[in-house]
């Protein structure tokens, strides 16, 4: 192959992912063969559909040039490293950047990509407040029949609603137009950190292809299949989720024939011989791009390449792989089985199901294996397939040798009469095995558990250590840390590391021996424990002058075995600094272990331990935010009143803040007084991230912004958020009920449900749980059900309990007993007319809920408004309780919202 050629395939690559600047002009001089002028043509126009969408990312920092954000897998951006006019800006008119238009509900900000079908608009969803990725199809290429397949398959996908699938929200007909709205997504795919960091290793390659696995099962269960799975088309998002996107080459798994007009769709490397044949695409066909993909991972390569779409053609009918021991010797036989077998050549030896790949997957590297798949549905969908070609006699297989190289495929325009297939080659160095194993597709986590003597033992100078090693680490952006609390509710000496490293679901654990002090300062002793791994015992280390220098130490020393860039741990500030005296330390260490218990008396004896700690070191900033948070949990037990609970609280953040500006804990107790006493959710958000940006496994921070996000009607950041913070403190009771309601305002209320029943089945005391299921019975209809768990609720409270009784008011009506019914409310009356003026406008909004069940309008606005005017804290949910969706599109509503919201 001459210079020229190679030129022209690196090129190729180039083009189908976008990542380089082209100098078409100095191209065209040094090409003299007319087939390959004829292809350089070919290749420019094709630069211009290659990718249908590109968005831009945040300003940039000051004194820097703005960056390119690339939407790979179209849905979603990526930063690139360089800010030169991308391919699509030299072909196609450059993008609108201000606000363009509205489409339906949609406000159109801004256009960030266009392609054969249309344009991609970041647009605003004015009825939920959020941002969406909305394809808008070009009039002139409206075809009925291009119309219908676009409504068909927005509306199938519409249904598929899993973590790991990209979420279309809606696609519908608006002044003459098709368009498809879904989820923004800001992150990486796997071909850009495949390119940045080097083949992935075999655990982490399974651990992806799991989450994959759940993606393609919802999918196939849907009725659908994706037709083009490969690392493109796979986004990691910044915080950490896998996102299975565009399903542009989809169809239907019932759909009869091949593709209409025989077109080959999907991208050619990726698929399985039989579609390379004009076969139909199955399920087993999407197995198999998943098998390629998860041998691409793991090699850079593919396991069979070609130069071109016929040269692929006859690789695989003369039976040319490459095995996967020849390219990573290295990697476990069961692994590499499992990945040979989802790629094999014929579909009857691949895995009948997503379900099946994700348990061998599981099973190769002893993951857990958990997935929900409805497995009759899936044997349904195949059952109604026709068969699919038997596949060709393998013959004629070569083995290869590793040659370090691997290969790109430039797969690029739609709706364009062929597709080239290129490879590009270039040299990728061999990384050794990560020392970390990782046990989830996302940041990895890991616990610190400080060790106790026996089980009565409490040692302040341990924990105090062990808090400021895990603070430490928080500055790594690597890892995330399992909160202390977290820990603290399981760290009994009988407890054994392996136990408490499975039921934390951290990836690795960090255990700190009893800190001994000697004549010339303290020493400590840290052992490792990775998943999947032996034990590791460090060296000693010591001696330090204080405690606090002691947990920096461990860090350092632990900084190479966890592959943490130490220079990122020591070169800036701590977040979450806890730098104080002895006996500071050891209050702010028992504080956190009372606080882990989650109950009223213990956040009351935690509050207590916090302010002792301030007490014995007036410029500890850590023991001040920790009350700050303390402070306001108590106000949400309705242990102290809100005007008390936002004074002390608000000057306590800001002392920890005037001593330590970092100090996530103080930024993000700031950000619920801005959400809780002032209503000024802008700058709560703003402080949320300040927080978060500082210290990302700040489990408080996280779990509070998550339910301003809910509040503000942005449920599914909320939910995603929620689940992040659960990685960090998996055993919390609230985080669970905090992700149950926002599931409910989600409109998830099966999901909610089955959450709420998980939590009585964990703790049958906790009343969170009772409250949840009482009002989303009600919301579902499941009344009698209401009324059983409600008036347990009541009886629990003494028989006098406002929530208990609106719900059973409105359950009741809504069963046609308004005799009952009426009793009900009147009593909520009476205990209106009763209460202190400061109790009226939760009373308020309780009859409103009440009214609402009842349907009564003209009295859920009469209520409504003496909530709103009160600044009752039970409408911080307002825009999204369902109790109240048969209210919302009275012209009265609006008028409730801006009362509650305004800060007068």
């Amino acid at each position: 192959m001459g210079a020229h050629r190679t030129r022209l395939l690196e090129l190729a690559a180039s083009v189908a992912d976008g990542t380089a600047e082209i100098d078409w002009q100095r191209l065209e001089a040094t090409v003299d063969d007319e087939e390959d002028r004829q292809l350089l043509n070919d290749l420019r126009v094709l630069a211009g559909v290659a990718q249908l969408h590109r968005s831009d990312p945040p300003a940039s920092v000051a004194g820097t040039r703005t960056t390119r954000a690339r939407v790979v897998g179209r849905i979603g951006p990526a930063l690139t490293d360089t800010d030169a006019p991308t391919v699509e800006e030299r072909v196609l008119p450059p993008p609108a950047t201000g606000p363009v238009d509205h489409w339906g509900h949609l406000e159109l900000i801004e256009q960030i990509g266009q392609g054969s079908f249309g344009n991609v608009y970041r647009a605003r969803d004015t009825r939920l407040d959020r941002d969406v990725a909305l394809k808008l199809l070009r009039k002139g290429r409206q075809t009925a029949e291009l119309a219908e397949k676009i409504l068909h398959e927005g509306r199938i996908l519409a249904r598929v609603r899993h973590r790991n699938v990209v979420t279309v929200f809606g696609v519908e007909e608006q002044d003459g137009r098709i368009g498809l709205w879904m989820e923004y997504i800001r992150g990486r795919t796997l071909e850009q950190l495949l390119r940045s960091t080097g083949s992935f290793g075999a655990r982490e390659a399974a651990l992806i292809g799991q989450e994959l696995c759940r993606a393609l099962a919802a999918v196939h269960k849907a009725g659908l299949v994706h037709r083009d799975i490969k690392a493109q088309n796979v986004m990691r998002e910044e915080g950490g989720r896998l996102v299975l996107m565009d399903f542009g080459a989809g169809q239907y798994v019932h759909a009869a024939g091949p593709t209409q007009s025989g077109r080959l769709t999907g991208t050619p490397l990726y698929l399985a011989p039989e579609l390379l044949r004009g076969a139909e695409a199955t399920v087993k066909s999407d197995i198999y791009g998943l098998g390629v993909l998860l041998f691409h991972l793991v090699t850079g390569q593919y396991p069979v390449s070609a130069s071109s779409l016929d040269d692929l053609r006859q690789a695989h009918r003369e039976g040319r792989r490459f095995r996967l021991h020849d390219a990573r010797p290295d990697l476990a036989d069961d692994f590499a089985r499992v990945v040979e077998r989802a790629c094999h050549p014929d579909p009857a030896r691949r895995y009948a199901s997503a379900g099946a790949l994700q348990e061998a997957l599981a099973r190769s590297l002893g993951l857990d294996s958990t997935i929900t798949v409805d497995r009759e549905a899936v044997a349904a969908a195949m059952a109604a397939l026709p068969a699919a070609e038997p596949a060709a006699p393998m013959s004629g297989m070569v083995a290869r040798p590793w040659t370090f190289r691997w290969w790109h495929i430039a797969a690029a325009g739609f709706l364009i009469g062929a597709i080239l297939v290129a490879l590009v080659a270039w040299l990728l160095p061999r990384e050794p095995a990560p020392a970390l194993q990782r046990a989830t597709a996302s940041t990895p986590v890991v616990a610190v558990r400080p060790m106790t003597v026996s089980a009565s033992s409490f040692d302040p100078q341990t924990f105090a250590v062990a808090t400021s090693l895990a603070s430490r680490l928080r500055s790594s952006p690597e890892v995330r840390v399992t909160s202390a609390e977290a820990v603290a509710a399981l760290n009994d000496a009988a407890t054994p590391s392996t136990a408490i490293l499975g039921t934390l679901q951290a990836d690795a654990l960090v255990e700190l021996l009893p800190v001994r002090q000697l004549p010339d300062g303290y020493h400590a002793n840290v052992r490792l424990l990775m998943a999947g791994a032996l034990p590791v015992n460090l060296p000693a280390v010591g001696p330090s002058a204080t405690l606090d220098s002691l947990g920096d130490a461990l860090a350092s020393a632990l900084a190479p075995h966890l592959r943490l860039d130490p220079e990122a741990l020591h070169g800036g500030a701590t977040p979450s600094t806890v730098r104080g005296n002895a006996e500071a330390l050891e209050h702010y260490a028992r504080g956190l272990r009372q606080s882990a218990t989650e109950s009223a008396e213990g956040t009351a004896q935690a509050c207590q331990s916090f302010k002792a700690a301030t007490d014995a070191d007036p410029e500890f900033a850590a023991g001040y935010a920790r009350w700050a948070q303390c402070l306001l949990t108590q106000y949400r037990f309705n242990a102290i009143p809100a005007a008390s609970a936002f004074e002390y609280a608000r000057m306590a953040a800001s002392t920890a803040l005037a001593r330590d500006a970092s100090n996530a804990d103080a930024h993000a107790a700031l950000a619920d007084l801005y959400a809780e006493d002032r209503r000024d959710w802008a700058r709560a958000e703003n402080e949320f991230h300040q927080a978060l940006a500082r210290d990302g496994s700040n489990v408080y921070a996280r779990a509070r912004f998550a339910m301003l996000l809910a509040g503000r009607g942005r449920t599914a950041e909320s939910v995603e958020q929620l689940m992040e913070a659960r990685r960090l403190a998996p055993l919390s009771t609230t985080l669970k009920g905090y992700l149950a309601m926002s599931l409910h305002y989600a409109g998830r209320d099966e999901e909610a449900l089955d959450t709420f029943r998980q939590l009585r089945a964990v703790d049958a005391s906790l009343e969170s749980a009772l409250v949840g299921q009482c009002r989303i019975f009600v919301v579902v209809g499941k009344f009698e059900e209401a009324l059983t768990t409600c008036r347990q609720l009541l009886a629990r409270r003494n028989g006098r309990d406002a929530f208990a009784q609106a719900q059973i008011g409105a359950a009741l009506g809504r069963m046609g007993k308004h005799a009952d019914a009426a009793a009900q409310l009147a009593q909520l009356r009476t205990q209106y007319d009763e209460a202190a003026p400061a109790n009226r406008p939760d009373l308020a909004f309780f009859l409103a809920t009440a009214y609402a069940g009842l349907e009564q309008p003209e009295q859920v606005f009469f209520w409504l408004e003496l909530a709103a005017r009160g600044k009752s804290s039970r409408l911080a949910y307002l825009r999204v309780d369902p109790r109240f969706a048969l209210v919302r599109a009275d012209p009265r509503w609006s008028r409730i919202v801006e009362i509650y919201e305004s800060t007068v």
